[in-house]
């Protein structure tokens, strides 16, 4: 359908090539469009391998991507803010003692039901990221007092 459509090769079967100047990819295929066409509008939700697509687009299988762009409002660098209240490893290690997981983090059965919002998990793990590495700093500087006190009182008290 459209002028000058043609199969990529004579002889491809069940090619359906929708588009001026549109060039088939082989048997057995779809093509929408050419390379000079910038822009495909599809209207309502779109399912590959799936007949009940449940959002724009639906697919029941792998998905493969060399780039997923995620546009994603708010970003966890309030934890570099003066007054964020950093939680320190014991309360970390408190929470997870009893719930199992990082605060702030859905758990296992919440993913399983409601599934995984990749931008947003990634904000939470930056978040987490963020307060880990204002951790490690922390230990660092205790670690470096210690060190300075070791050498300047210890050490040079012993004969």
């Amino acid at each position: 359908m459209g002028a000058n459509a043609k199969p990529l090769a004579s002889g491809d079967e069940n090619e359906i090539i929708i588009g001026y100047n549109g060039v088939g990819a082989g048997s057995n295929s779809v093509v929408l469009g050419n390379a000079a066409i910038t822009k495909t509008l599809l209207q309502g939700d779109v399912g590959i391998g799936t007949a009940a697509p449940q959002s724009k687009l639906a697919v029941n299988g792998t998905v493969t991507a060399k780039q997923v762009k995620v546009t994603q409002t708010g970003w966890p660098d309030y934890v570099f803010q003066p007054g964020y209240h950093l939680p320190n490893l014991s309360t970390f290690e408190s929470f997870i003692g009893k719930e199992h997981h990082l605060p702030g983090i859905p758990t296992e059965e919440e993913i399983k039901d409601k599934g995984l919002d990749l931008g947003e998990m990634q904000k939470k793990e930056m978040q987490k990221i963020e307060e880990l590495t204002l951790l490690l700093i922390q230990q660092q500087h205790e670690i470096d007092s210690l060190t300075s006190f070791i050498k300047n009182h210890v050490l040079q008290s012993q004969p």
